[in-house]
């Protein structure tokens, strides 16, 4: 009986350490981000920790992002964005979440990085379908427990 006590003792310590650990973090990288990332910037980036948190850029020449998820979820939405010239890049660190970015068809995108005990995952056009001077998107992604991934949905057309 003096076991399970002591086990769950010990639960609960480590999930309120984790928890406070957390909170405090969120408030360093609260304080490190200067305010809302603008939609229209050709270059961002999102800090996300123990949230969701929703983006959609439509900027005109998207050069680069960063993405940094702590313990929560982050919907990108590049649908509505052109890249630059020279493609773009995104940089994604997942912590215990998920981050899913949505890209046009038509775009090439390469995902690179690592995933540790989690997974990145690529569903966007084919090489095949792509023309010959298609935009690409680098994303690289540093995954611990969690996931990235990246998905092409059909084009918006303006209304």
């Amino acid at each position: 009986m003096r076991r399970i006590v002591r086990v769950l003792a010990i639960v609960v310590a480590v999930q309120l350490v984790t928890f406070v650990a957390g909170q405090v973090a969120r408030l360093v990288m609260r304080r490190r981000t200067p305010g809302a990332a603008d939609p229209l910037a050709d270059e961002f980036d999102l800090v996300n920790v123990m949230e969701g948190t929703e983006f959609a850029s439509r900027a005109i020449a998207l050069r680069a992002a960063s993405i940094q998820n702590i313990m929560g979820g982050v919907e990108l939405d590049l649908t509505e964005a052109q890249l630059a010239r020279g493609g773009a890049y995104v940089q994604v660190t997942t912590i215990m979440g998920g981050t899913e970015i949505t890209v046009p068809r038509g775009w090439r995108v390469a995902l690179l990085g690592q995933a540790m005990m989690g997974a990145h995952d690529l569903d966007v056009t084919p090489e095949d379908d792509l023309a010959f001077d298609a935009p690409i998107l680098t994303v690289e992604g540093r995954t611990v427990l969690g996931a990235v991934g990246v998905r092409a949905v059909p084009a918006r057309v303006p209304a």
